[in-house]
């Protein structure tokens, strides 16, 4: 039986996005997205992002030191890192870990009207299925899969922050947010103006 190296991801996948986003002028360009499966030995690479980041663990937990904060995310946790924050994520024990990152013109307002926090949060286990598609759109280099990869972060944090939340107290901003991504934005037949 060979040992695995220390410091080994199981399962790596990660999609770059391939073309300029800046001229679509979209609220929330996704630039990469991803998902690590590792061992509890893992750690990754010290970094320090000018872009903001969703990190969601789908099982074990997940210690991430830096700065501003040290934060734990446990299963079925999320939480956001804002633009300019340092961190190193570790594994305590074998985990999974679904993340994205995005920026564009209106990033820090995304932000807020989704209040997003670093503070981990329960986001559930239900996400696996929407981050698997922005993954695969992050892939593409079509401006139509920019759109469809927006589309999907935007459901992914609005799933996320969304739970714990009866529909009738949900900001109208949310509301507002699940009608337009909810509608069909991949079909071919419906153009975009």
């Amino acid at each position: 039986m060979q040992s695995r190296p220390k410091n080994l991801l199981i399962t790596e996948e990660v999609s770059f996005r391939k073309i300029e986003t800046s001229a679509l002028s979209l609220w929330l360009q996704v630039r990469s997205a991803g998902y690590y499966h590792v061992l509890a030995s893992w750690s990754g690479v010290p970094e320090k992002k000018e872009f903001a980041e969703f990190f969601w663990c789908a099982r074990g937990t997940l210690r991430f030191s830096g700065e501003p904060e040290k934060l734990v995310l446990h299963q079925g946790d999320f939480c956001v890192l804002f633009p300019g924050d340092f961190h190193c994520i570790s594994a305590t024990e074998e985990s999974e870990l679904y993340w994205f990152t995005f920026d564009g013109p209106y990033v820090h307002e995304v932000i807020r009207a989704f209040a997003l926090t670093r503070e981990p949060r329960a986001a559930g286990f239900f996400l696996k299925e929407i981050f698997q598609q922005l993954i695969l759109e992050t892939a593409h280099f079509a401006p139509a899969s920019c759109f469809a990869a927006s589309a999907a972060a935007y459901r992914l944090i609005t799933a996320a922050v969304s739970v714990g939340i009866e529909p009738e107290e949900q900001p109208l901003l949310f509301k507002k947010f699940r009608e337009i991504v909810d509608w069909p934005l991949g079909n071919c037949a419906i153009g975009i103006k």
